[in-house]
């Protein structure tokens, strides 16, 4: 095998490998004026007792990444869910540059699961939505 078979063999396998290459399906459930939020359908799983699911949000004005300082305006969140406690953790972030989870990765926040303290949810808040949507899809198995 020469050389550059190699080498595009190794970027495929990179490019299959990656968050970005595998499919998602984001499906709408909350729609405000300062952000619109999506839950991949795909990543809803139970991890032992907690339910984790994937997030999306998509802001129509540049946010400030606390993590980085630079701007973005799409954020995927991983988070845990303890559907009969009625609380949760975000453990992972990604910040976009472009909507839609597009464009560079500007920003990133991960919490190591062991040191994750889940937090109760408050009544109203985006959490809840998320919570709610996350529970209802473990308990239903409805994709």
């Amino acid at each position: 095998m020469n050389q550059l078979m190699y080498r595009n063999i190794l970027f495929i396998f990179a490019c299959l490998m990656t968050g970005n290459a595998i499919a998602a399906r984001w499906t709408p459930i909350a729609n405000f004026p300062q952000l619109s939020a999506e839950i991949d359908l795909d990543s809803v799983v139970m991890r032992v007792n907690l339910v984790e699911a994937i997030f999306r949000f998509t802001y129509p004005l540049p946010q400030r990444s606390s993590s980085s300082g630079a701007l973005y305006r799409s954020a995927e969140v991983t988070s845990l869910f303890d559907c009969k406690a009625g609380t949760f953790v975000p453990v992972h972030r990604r910040e976009f540059s472009e909507p839609l989870s597009q464009g560079e990765i500007v920003g990133r926040i991960s919490l190591p699961r062991e040191a994750s303290k889940l937090e109760r949810i408050i009544t109203g808040s985006m959490n809840e939505i998320m919570h709610s949507k996350a529970c209802s899809i473990s308990v239903d198995g409805h994709h």
